[in-house]
């Protein structure tokens, strides 16, 4: 496939070239020609060995990542050199980010050459999981510029950039790289201005990319920082490439990144990338890739769980994280009922569909979306529908009786028994009311929905 899509690219930039001299090259057909390039980052796995040189410092990255797609993972280490050259053991770090389609895990300054007291902290997201993604894929400490993507335009690499420019141009005069002929496009963008060399005859790799900015086209969430500089600019440069299984393929470069505030140089970091062992075609199941590996005892803290604390312990969470999630359970089964105390029983709906309302007397929604399905249970019987409803916090039992009969709730009206919170969790009941639709084999099909919306899922 590679071979193919690189001979249509290749007859797509001989028809440009074809044209008179005078003709300018079509910057569309470089883009493009540099995004499918970039996609060989998208299923890949390699050794990655990063030099970080500061103004008086080094820092040392030797990390394994693999990439499948919107998972993707960098595990290794990192070691600090002070400037006379000697280690500094407190500030040598294991590295551990790994991202699958719905969490992040992030390992926080463990240092294992060091007689810690307090054990390996991290963090695991959910929420913020598409966030810390893209936070991840932008660091240069992990390699972003790789696939020209740095920070400080809200998370557009340079082809997104240049892909959105409107003035978007090429040059037809060709420019040595490393030994190879490349072409500029660029554009000058809100983010900045955008300048990427590529060579055609590298199956479309990016040899060098450059963006400059000033202080009112740095973004971060969507919105210009206006930080204190003058000038911000990031730099990337291949320095050798090689061909892997018939692609080719930049396996060391160099990236700079400074920052001034006129004459005064706020920052200048330089990293150099030696990429080795590089797999187009893992075994990710072999390599361990996208599964949570932790140094043993690692206390772990969830963003949607605050104030508890797991802990990393032989291969698993203690106590088990899912137990403290709130499940969604669109396309599941319907939770057994063992923890509700409730007349109703699943053998009562054979055939029929089943409407769950989680209420709380206490509250007047909730009284409120209990009177008015009491009105709608024989049209709602006519379409088969048998409606349960479950009182989702302890209350005293002869009341609730007391209230549903003097109400004339006409169907079931169960109570959890044991640790509301579980239930509730269980269920996915995230706010109450909190109304479950199943079809006629139980399988939830909608919830979360209010009352005046019933109708419609019902079609």
């Amino acid at each position: 496939m590679k071979f193919y899509v690189g001979v249509w690219m290749q007859v797509m930039l001989a028809g440009v070239l074809l044209g008179s001299a005078a003709q300018e090259l079509d910057p569309e057909v470089l883009l493009e020609g540099y995004n499918l390039c970039n996609r060989e980052f998208e299923t890949i796995s390699y050794d990655l060995g990063i030099t970080v040189q500061t103004r008086s410092e080094k820092f040392v990255y030797a990390l394994k990542h693999c990439s499948s797609n919107e998972k993707k993972q960098w595990i290794g280490r990192m070691t600090f050199y002070k400037e006379d050259g000697t280690i500094y053991p407190a500030n040598n770090s294991l590295i551990v980010d790994i991202c699958d389609e719905n969490r992040w895990v992030h390992l926080q300054n463990y240092s294992p050459d060091v007689d810690n007291k307090r054990p390996p902290q991290a963090i695991l997201l959910e929420k913020r999981r598409d966030q810390e993604f893209q936070e991840s894929c932008n660091m240069p400490e992990l390699g972003g510029p790789l696939t020209g993507r740095i920070y400080g335009h809200d998370h557009h690499s340079v082809y997104d950039l240049l892909k959105g420019a409107t003035d978007l141009k090429s040059h037809n005069k060709v420019i040595d790289i490393i030994g190879h002929d490349t072409y500029l496009i660029e554009a000058d963008t809100k983010y900045g201005v955008v300048r990427a060399w590529i060579s055609p005859d590298l199956d479309y790799s990016c040899l060098k990319w450059e963006i400059v900015k000033d202080r009112s086209q740095y973004y971060r969430y969507g919105k210009p920082v206006n930080d204190e500089f003058t000038e911000w600019t990031a730099s990337y440069d291949a320095e050798k490439v090689e061909q892997i299984d018939g692609q080719y393929f930049v396996t060391q470069a160099k990236f700079n990144h400074k920052v001034k505030d006129g004459d005064i140089v706020l920052a200048n970091s330089t990293f150099h990338y030696n990429l080795k062992n590089i797999d187009f075609n893992p075994d990710y199941e072999t390599l361990g890739a996208f599964k949570i590996q932790l140094p043993e005892g690692t206390v772990v803290e969830h963003d949607d769980i605050p104030g508890i604390q797991f802990r990393w312990t032989n291969g698993k969470f203690v106590p088990n994280i899912d137990d403290y999630l709130i499940q969604n359970l669109t396309g599941k089964p319907l939770p057994d009922f063992n923890m509700i105390k409730t007349d109703f029983d699943l053998e009562q709906a054979i055939g029929k569909r089943i409407l769950v309302c989680f209420w709380d007397m206490n509250q007047r929604p909730s009284r409120n979306c209990m009177i008015q399905l009491a009105k709608q249970v024989e049209q709602l019987k006519s379409k088969s529908v048998i409606v349960v409803a479950v009182q989702a916090s302890k209350v005293d039992e002869k009341t609730l009786n007391e209230w549903v009969k003097k109400n004339n709730i006409a169907f079931p009206v169960g109570m959890i028994q044991g640790d509301d919170e579980k239930v509730r969790l269980t269920w996915g009941v995230k706010s109450l009311p909190w109304l479950i639709l199943t079809d006629r084999k139980y399988v939830v099909c909608a919830e979360g929905f209010s009352l005046t919306e019933l109708d419609e899922k019902l079609l």
